[in-house]
């Protein structure tokens, strides 16, 4: 019998799909085909070597943990979650959802932010029975027409409703109309107590607002900010929004004349939660969570395919 012929050919494909598709042993398929268990061996390392036997490892989620990997790698997260060939509120929301539901146990403190994302994630939150935990707001009420429950307050009553848990809120804005107002009441005895608790919590949830007219999600202090502090943070070099603050490509606060008026969570602060969740989506927010990620305040991410591509193609402004 030679090895190139027809019958050899035939052969092999025989022991090999048996071998590798069917489970049978190399003991049984040496019975079917008359042969010993030795020859067996050989044959399928012939199959091997002409080619006949080509292995393939892959997997559809291969390349979406190669993308988390890389975000960890450069800004030197703890976690890094891709939403795997989806995109938007649909695809991030319920998986930051998971994220968040995997980290609550009991006497979790939770804070949030303000913002369509963090409202995609409570909205898609599982029903939990977690009576032991706590949702305290980072920041102020806003008002928005749009999304009138994406204010701080409003998440946590929600989300400590789905996990049956307990919340803090106030009701002072997040943006009063001078400086001396916010000092007021950013000395009131609820909103400390919520902003430190806020300060001390186990897990925290934030968005990141863009700078980019194209972004996906409009800015929710849109209607409590005059015309020119987006223009004055960008003359400051600000690319993103965090809190209210305003962030330069590095990462660093651009000071406005909006930051003495804002009541909420100081961003240097969130360094020492425990964990730090930013969830975005939209490919025109990459500069923006470039600069949120490279600030070294937050240590999770939870986003899509295409932002995070576009996250790692964002060009690294130097740090001096």
């Amino acid at each position: 019998m030679f090895s190139g012929s027809r019958e050899r050919v035939r052969l092999l494909l025989r022991v090999s799909r048996r071998y590798y598709l069917d489970g049978a042993d190399q003991w049984t398929i040496g019975s079917e085909v008359g042969y010993s268990r030795a020859t067996i061996s050989r044959l399928l390392t012939e199959a091997r070597e002409r080619g006949i036997i080509r292995f393939s490892i892959s997997h559809p989620l291969e390349q979406t943990l190669e993308l988390e990997a890389r975000l960890k790698q450069r800004f030197g997260l703890a976690a890094a979650v891709v939403a795997c060939g989806a995109s938007g509120p649909s695809a991030v929301g319920p998986l930051a959802a998971r994220a968040v539901a995997e980290r609550l146990a009991s006497h979790t403190l939770v804070s949030l932010a303000h913002g369509a994302a963090v409202a995609a994630v409570v909205e898609a939150m599982p029903r939990l029975e977690q009576r032991s935990c706590c949702v305290t707001p980072m920041t102020g009420a806003v008002f928005h027409v749009e999304r009138p429950g994406a204010d701080s307050s409003a998440l946590c009553r929600a989300l400590a409703d789905r996990i049956a848990g307990v919340h803090r809120s106030f009701s002072v804005p997040m943006v009063l109309p001078d400086a001396p107002s916010a000092l007021r009441a950013r000395g009131d005895p609820e909103v400390v107590a919520a902003l430190e608790l806020a300060a001390r919590a186990d897990l925290a949830l934030v968005g990141v607002g863009s700078m980019h007219r194209l972004a996906n999600a409009p800015y929710l202090l849109q209607n409590h900010v005059k015309t020119g502090i987006d223009e004055e943070a960008r003359r400051g070099g600000a690319v993103a929004r965090l809190l209210g603050h305003y962030l330069d490509a590095r990462g660093r606060l651009v000071p406005t004349s909006l930051h003495p008026r804002l009541v909420g969570l100081d961003p240097a602060r969130l360094a020492g939660i425990g964990a730090t969740i930013v969830v975005a989506w939209g490919e025109a927010k990459a500069p923006a969570l470039h600069a949120a990620l490279r600030s070294g305040l937050l240590s999770s991410i939870v986003t899509d395919e295409p932002t995070a591509r576009a996250i790692l193609a964002t060009r690294m402004a130097p740090l001096a």
